[in-house]
């Protein structure tokens, strides 16, 4: 019965302890992005990532959370993908390729 209250209130402390920071980063993901990134898609993202890292990493009570810096570098994203495309509509295509090419690179540096 004690185990039980632990782990729901661990599970309402992380729900709410990520819940807001992901909507305050959505936010500024949405004006950086015009929209393209907002809230609802960084909180699903975040939520995706909790459980498949959970499942496959080994360490279920990690916190994976959008930090200020990642929210600055999806901002260089976005304007470096305005220079090629005046509408925006690479970003999506960009970030996906810097996204991979950072997982090659993080693959061959394990």
């Amino acid at each position: 019965c004690i185990s039980i209250q632990k782990i729901i209130s661990t599970t309402l402390f992380l729900y709410f302890s990520l819940l807001l920071p992901g909507i305050s980063m959505g936010v500024l993901d949405a004006k950086y992005t015009g929209g393209r990134i907002d809230s609802k898609s960084v909180i699903v993202a975040q939520a995706l990532s909790g459980i498949l890292w959970g499942l496959f990493g080994g360490q279920p009570l990690m916190v994976i959370m959008t930090t200020i810096p990642i929210v600055i570098y999806i901002k260089i994203i976005y304007i470096i993908s305005l220079n090629w495309d005046e509408n925006g509509d690479f970003f999506y295509t960009f970030y996906m390729m810097v996204g991979l090419a950072n997982a090659f690179f993080l693959f061959v540096y394990a």
